[in-house]
């Protein structure tokens, strides 16, 4: 998510955040100052990577994000250690203005999907905390087949056939 606030004619502040609803909340955040060409011409095609980026109200992205952070922080988990630093750009936006309703985890359970960075350790220092907090029945998970990605690309096409 990137929340932007333009200072000015000439200054855009943006908050970028990856969010995951599912489990952990603010997995990576970060701050940035540019100029509104820089924003305009370059940012936000280098941010979407090629994908439609959604509008969304400041209002609700606040408590869209808000909300994950509150839910991660229930399971266990802080935010990324820069998401303070990254929603200084809420100042003034009020997440009670917002009439939407966010759900978090997947079909009622945390759901932890080991991230591409994540290491084997790290993936399993996520789990134990799930299973101390949750109970082992209580969450779902989707982690990596150790170090080898065209091992866990192999068995996915073997997934997909059955």
């Amino acid at each position: 998510m990137v929340v932007s606030r333009f200072r000015g004619l000439d200054r855009v502040e943006c908050g970028i955040i990856l969010l995951d609803l599912y489990c952990l909340g603010v997995k990576n955040a970060a701050y940035t100052q540019l100029s509104v060409m820089e924003y305009d011409f370059d940012f936000l095609k280098r941010v979407s990577r090629g994908y439609k980026l959604d509008k969304i109200q400041p209002c609700c992205a606040r408590k869209l994000i808000e909300g994950a952070v509150d839910y991660a922080k229930w399971l266990g988990f802080s935010p990324h250690a820069d998401y303070k630093k990254a929603s200084r750009v809420f100042g003034g936006i009020s997440a009670e203005d917002c009439t939407e309703t966010f759900t978090y985890g997947k079909d009622g359970k945390p759901f932890y999907i080991q991230g591409p960075y994540e290491t084997e350790e790290q993936a399993r220092k996520i789990t134990q905390m799930l299973e101390l907090k949750c109970g082992s029945k209580n969450f779902h998970f989707l982690m990596a087949l150790g170090n080898n990605p065209k091992a866990n690309e192999e068995f996915l096409a073997d997934e997909a056939e059955d």
